[in-house]
């Protein structure tokens, strides 16, 4: 007998913040909730009734999809707002050290510009909000918001023996989408890197490896010693280790983890038999 698995799906419109908040699960809302707070206060901060009558005497035009005339004046999801903007500065950084217990001063741009990504960047096993909050945005501004995103990210990133409360998850995507390995200082330049890079598409991979050099061929002195075809190994990614670690001729088959395991036995571990025959 074949188990069923019921799937119940929702349309989900993405037009303003308001949007994007209201379609997080609850433990999302709960573990994002400086996140949500800040999106409250952009609503709030949307033109007043004075500016909609002006809107509907000019006869602009209606919301395209929603034929609402108020859908017009909240923020738009296709840009990140700012977190200076939402009151976020520098000097008060309370409510971010609930989020993540990390040097914010240091962290936040110079410029000014940290945006929301930042926020949900530094929650833990966050991937699907980080996603939710880039399906729309786009602008000149997007790579250096993609890059102040991974800095806070790896940051962040301390997971726990389980591991769970990684941000590998949220760097991956923003690799994948953009994020620059050359942007960050150098005490984020790790191989770490490299092992959250195997969780991206193959090209991804390969910029990745471009931006470390040698380090990206070493092993993770954090991450019990693993190397990059460790990691590609557990992730089962037989075209990462067939495309771009073999024709390099820079891995070592025998290298051991801190625990004795070699990758072939990562790989089957993992039930990932293909990356075996590779």
């Amino acid at each position: 007998q074949a188990d069923v698995a019921v799937v119940e799906l929702r349309e989900v419109n993405l037009y303003h913040w308001g949007n994007v908040a209201s379609v997080l699960t609850p433990v999302e809302r709960i573990r994002n909730a400086l996140l949500l707070g800040k999106i409250d206060t952009a609503l709030e901060q949307v033109k007043g009734d004075g500016d909609l009558d002006l809107v509907r005497t000019l006869g602009t035009s209606r919301h395209p999809v929603t034929q609402d005339y108020e859908e017009l004046l909240k923020p738009p999801c296709t840009t990140l707002p700012r977190l200076e903007d939402l009151g976020v500065s520098r000097n008060e950084t309370d409510d971010l050290k609930a989020v993540a217990d990390i040097d914010w001063p240091a962290l936040l741009r110079d410029d000014g510009e940290s945006s929301l990504l930042d926020l949900a960047a530094a929650v833990s096993d966050n991937e699907e909000v980080v996603c939710l909050i880039l399906c729309n945005v786009g602008g000149a501004s997007l790579a250096a918001d993609l890059d102040s995103a991974l800095l806070v990210a790896l940051a962040s990133n301390a997971p726990r023996d389980d591991g769970s409360g990684s941000h590998a998850g949220t760097a991956a995507v923003l690799l994948t989408k953009g994020a620059r390995v050359q942007s960050l200082p150098a005490k984020y330049v790790t191989p770490t890197l490299a092992r959250i890079a195997c969780y991206c598409p193959t090209d991804v991979v390969r910029r990745v490896r471009d931006d470390l050099g040698d380090v990206f061929w070493n092993a993770d002195g954090t991450a019990g010693n693993r190397t990059v075809l460790h990691a590609a190994a557990e992730a089962g990614r037989a075209d990462i280790i067939a495309d771009v670690l073999l024709p390099a001729q820079r891995i070592d088959l025998a290298a051991e983890d801190a625990s004795g395991r070699v990758a072939a036995e990562c790989a089957v571990a993992g039930g990932h038999l293909d990356v075996v025959r590779v």
